[in-house]
């Protein structure tokens, strides 16, 4: 008789930073915008740092700061990923794709049943010249 095999586990911080490398390649993103909590987090460890002269990491654009992984009952994960959209493709179309992407994303590391939110926290101003061939 054979043993199922153990289902895969793998940690929120692997799939934080799944998601952020999938948001971030995803066109119409700008960039990602990290959680509050990480804002905070990365302050304080700067400050620790300049305290004992040790040089800053550099920030990713991948930064998995700005994925946020909860647990609900059952076996559902939620990722919520913070955007800044550039505005073009418009931002509907690019919160769909980064939904679609992160979902395919996490489900080629780890089959899993998740639940993902784009937060767009802000777009980027669109300068005059990017709409001058349009006239």
């Amino acid at each position: 008789m054979t043993q199922p095999e153990p289902a895969l586990s793998v940690s929120d911080l692997v799939v934080a930073k799944i998601a952020a490398q999938a948001a971030a390649d995803t066109p119409g993103v700008a960039r990602l915008a990290p959680s509050l909590t990480t804002v905070i987090k990365s302050t304080l460890t700067k400050a620790a740092r300049s305290l004992i002269n040790q040089p800053e990491a550099e920030a990713g654009r991948a930064d998995p700061g700005a994925a946020e992984i909860t647990h609900t009952e059952g076996e559902l994960t939620q990722i919520t990923i913070r955007i800044i959209a550039s505005g073009t493709p418009p931002v509907l179309p690019t919160v769909n794709a980064v939904q679609l992407a992160i979902h395919h994303a996490v489900q080629a590391i780890a089959p899993m049943p998740v639940d993902v939110t784009v937060l767009v926290v802000d777009t980027e101003p669109v300068r005059e010249a990017d709409h001058s061939d349009s006239l």
